[in-house]
């Protein structure tokens, strides 16, 4: 009983996947959600890719609640600012090192 007969390892061989499209953003996506899974190794786990979109989503869902934990008051744009102006600063502060160095 625990192991599966010759015609239902032939039919498992042949099986291919494929899904219902059902949400009005499938159609548009097809494309993109095909090239993506073009992109992922064979050996690479679907529970895995799906785990690792639960986890950004619960990521950015904390970001958000940071930010805003009352949902009523926009989201700081200006700290993601702040990030961008920090690497600026760092990569003229190399340049300015470096015009030093070359004097």
């Amino acid at each position: 009983m625990g192991q599966l007969s010759e015609t239902q390892l032939r039919r498992l061989e042949e099986h291919r996947y494929s899904c219902a499209s059902t949400s009005l953003m499938d159609p548009l996506m097809q494309k993109w959600w095909c090239w993506l899974v073009e992109q992922c190794p064979l050996t690479l786990a679907p529970n895995l890719i799906t785990i690792t979109g639960l986890i950004i989503n619960i990521i950015t869902s904390l970001v958000l609640c940071y930010y805003s934990p009352d949902a009523k008051q926009e989201i700081i744009i200006c700290s993601f600012q702040k990030i961008n102006m920090n690497e600026e600063g760092s990569s003229r502060g190399r340049q300015r090192q470096s015009q030093i160095e070359t004097k």
